[in-house]
Parts: structure tokens; sequence; C-alpha cells
């Protein structure tokens, strides 16, 4: 037997087996990186072709590149369940080596087993949105290092909130036993926390551009970190939701529900998958099920204010105005609030189209004090709401100022685009127009 025929015959046995038959693109994938390898064309094998090969797109190089990406992440998940589980070892394995969409075929000796190789000394751990693989003594360091914290709150006074030391100790361990298994897997970790506190405000595009790379380098580091491929799917979607109708903000949107779609594959149960899928369903036009995956996330993860966030963001722009001022109101909701969430600038908006002008502006005046995101939209709500109180001097003279301050911002039109079609936007128009917006 010629070592092609051994390929393609391994080839065959991957994408006959159960996981693969259920996956299409990943068989595809696969089999045109592994025929283009046995054609000597694997200097072509790039990100570009890829996509326009095996997927038919035509997209810019950084839509191209994540969407390869991440089928190759999952692809070299796929393989290396296939591998774990099979009941017959392979005399030949196909494998795609990380930094690479080139395979490599290894022969294998007779009987072995990823099982008999894999190390005895690892469990599974679940940080509750994202899985790793600890060792003992990652576990070990963890647990000295918590005992310490504990015995530095006992001696020192520390805090008085036993919950807040508990959560603290809890992330010093699980930090600790990441760092022992990868560095590099921590640094993922590291780099989606920063990327989830720059996503707001999302009207400022250079904010916007720093999240979505912080959450590609996460996602580089560790292909397996699903947070970070959820942060991907949310901010590509974002930047899909602030385009006007073109074919580039359709790709976007496109991709943006492929992403989310690889989220939930690679972690169903996590409450940040679950609300990447929601904003990508809500900002391709898929409301009622949005609000479905926004209502599951805050299910899921109840004390986390960004997913609090989106939730009372998707309520605002789909018109459900009530519902939002129940997530987004400090005294309602329940959460801890730091004043940097948005939630308190679509309180102010969900308090406007109720015609609760007052409740308004003290929403969108406590959102400036506080240090909540400034953008375009909060203000020019803060002076249409002036207008509509009968404070059209205070109205003028901020509509004025936003002007200034975005001078290439048509920040009622941006408003109107932003809310689902069918939403009522009269009084928006109306009374933004009349102090000169």
């Amino acid at each position: 037997m010629t070592q092609e025929t051994e390929i393609r015959r391994a080839l065959a046995k991957i994408t006959s087996s159960e996981a693969f038959v259920a996956s299409p693109r990943i068989v595809d994938f696969l089999t045109y990186v592994v025929e283009e390898t046995l054609a000597d064309r694997q200097e072509l094998i790039k990100a570009k072709t890829i996509a326009m090969d095996v997927y038919g797109r035509s997209m810019g190089d950084d839509l191209q590149t994540n969407l390869v990406r991440v089928d190759a992440g999952r692809l070299r998940r796929m393989l290396d369940d296939f591998y774990l589980n099979e009941k017959e070892s392979s005399s030949l394995r196909i494998n795609v080596p990380k930094g690479t969409y080139v395979p490599e075929f290894e022969t294998m000796v007779p009987g072995t087993t990823l099982k008999e190789t894999a190390s005895v000394a690892s469990i599974q751990y679940s940080s509750g949105t994202s899985t790793f693989f600890l060792s003992k003594t990652g576990i070990v360091i963890g647990l000295i290092f918590a005992l310490f914290v504990v015995g530095s709150i006992l001696f020192i006074g520390g805090p008085k909130d036993v919950s807040d030391s508990t959560e603290t100790m809890r992330r010093a361990a699980e930090r600790t036993a990441i760092f022992d298994v990868s560095p590099a897997r921590l640094q993922s970790v590291t780099l989606v926390d920063q990327a989830r506190y720059l996503i707001f405000p999302a009207f400022d595009p250079v904010r916007l551009q720093s999240s979505l790379s912080l959450f590609e380098r996460a996602f580089e580091l560790d292909p397996y970190n699903s947070d970070a491929l959820a942060g991907l799917a949310l901010m590509t979607s974002m930047k899909g939701f602030m385009l006007p109708p073109s074919d580039a903000r359709n790709q976007m949107v496109d991709q943006g529900l492929l992403l989310s779609d690889e989220a939930i594959v690679m972690a169903p149960s996590s409450s940040w998958t679950q609300i990447a899928k929601a904003w990508s369903l809500f900002v391709a036009g898929s409301h009622d099920e949005a609000i479905d995956y926004a209502e599951a996330s805050a299910h899921l993860a109840p004390n986390d204010s960004t997913i609090q966030d989106f939730q009372g963001i998707i309520y605002l722009f789909t018109g459900r105005f009530k519902e939002a001022i129940r997530v987004c109101d400090p005294e309602l909701d329940g959460l801890p609030y730091d004043g940097r969430s948005p939630r308190i600038n679509a309180l102010g908006a969900a308090h406007f189209q109720l015609e609760n002008y007052q409740s308004a502006i003290v929403a969108l005046q406590r959102s400036v004090t506080d240090g909540a995101p400034v953008s375009s939209v909060a203000s020019a709500f803060l002076a249409a709401s002036y207008e509509a109180n009968g404070q059209s001097e205070e109205g003028r003279r901020l509509a004025e100022e936003i002007k200034k301050a975005w001078p290439n911002v048509d920040v009622v039109s941006l408003t109107q685009r932003l809310f689902a079609p069918g939403v009522d936007m009269n009084d928006f128009i109306f009374f933004s127009t009349k102090v000169g917006l």
C-alpha cells in the first residue's frame, strides 16, 4: 500500500466517524488541506485560499483569518478526540499542527494509542466558562497560594465580606493552576478579562477594535478558550452592528453568527457563549431568539454585570422598555454597580421611550457623574429628554456640544438604525431634531 493510499484511507476513517459526519464544514476543511498536500500544493494552503475554496467566501483579511482560525482550532480538537477515543489504533495519524494549516502524517507503532500516552496525573477542571486540564502540582500550588491569602486576610484584618474574599481565593487558586499548565493559557484568560473591560462604549471604533484585537490574541494563545472565541463573536457582530446596510455589514453579521455557533459547540453551558449567541442573533435580526439566549445567559450567571449589560441593551433596542428598566436599574437588579456600566444609559433611553422624561434625565445625568461610557447616542437621548421636559436651553446647549464632539456622526440616523424595525422612534426624532441635532 502506497503512503498516499494509506493517507486517504486514514482520511476516510476520520471523516466517516460520528463527530465528523455531524460537522460537514470541518470535513471539507480537512479534506481540502489533505488533498492539497497530496497534490504538492501545500505552500498554497493559507487562510485566504481555504476561505475561498472551502467556504466560497470573498472577505477582508481579518474576516478570513478569524473564520479559518476558528475552524482550524475546532479541527485540531476533533482530531485529538478522535484518536483518543478510537477503538482500533490507527497505523497513520493526520495532524494539523498549531501555527499552520498544512497537515502532517505520522506513522504509528502498532498498538499505540493516545490513551496510553495521556498523563494519568491530570484531572479535568471547569471554570464555569472554559475547560482546562490541571496537573496535581498546579492544584497543590493553588491551594498553598489560597491558604496564604486566607492567612494574610485574617492577620491584616482584610475585607469583611467573606464572599468577596472567598471569590478572591478561588480566582487566585484557579489562575495559579492554569499557569502551571501553560503560561500562554493564563495570558489568554487575562486578555479576555481586559477585552471585556474595553467593550463599552461600543460606539467608539478605536475602543471596539482594541477589544476585538485582544480577543483575537487570546484565542491565538489558547484555541480551547471558549471565552476568547465568544468575545471574538461578540465584537465581530458589534462591528457589523455599527455599519450601515452593505455587503460588508452582511459579511460581518454572518461571521459573527458562525463564530458564536462555534463557541456554543465548544462550551454550550457557558453564560459567555450564550450571550455571544444572543448578541449575534440580535444583530442578525432574530430578536425573539436573541432574547431567549440572553435570558438563558443571565440565568447561568446572575451576578455577571457584563451579561446584564447586553441583556438590557437587547431589551432596549427591541422595544421591550419595561424589561430594560427592570434589568438596567441599579435599584432593581440587585447587582453591584460601579458606575462604568452602560446599563444606566440604556435605563435613561428606556425611560425616554416610555415618556418618563424626568426619570430619563436623572438616569442619563447619573451616567455622566458616575463615569459610565460616554457616547453620542446617550448624549442625544439626554438632549432630547431636556427638550421633551421643557428644558429647551439645556437641550440646545448639549446638542451643540454633541456636534462638536462627534462632528462626522449623524447621531439621529445612527440611533434610528440601532433600534429594531417597528420600534417607534418618532418622539426621539422630533425632540432631537428640535434641539438642533
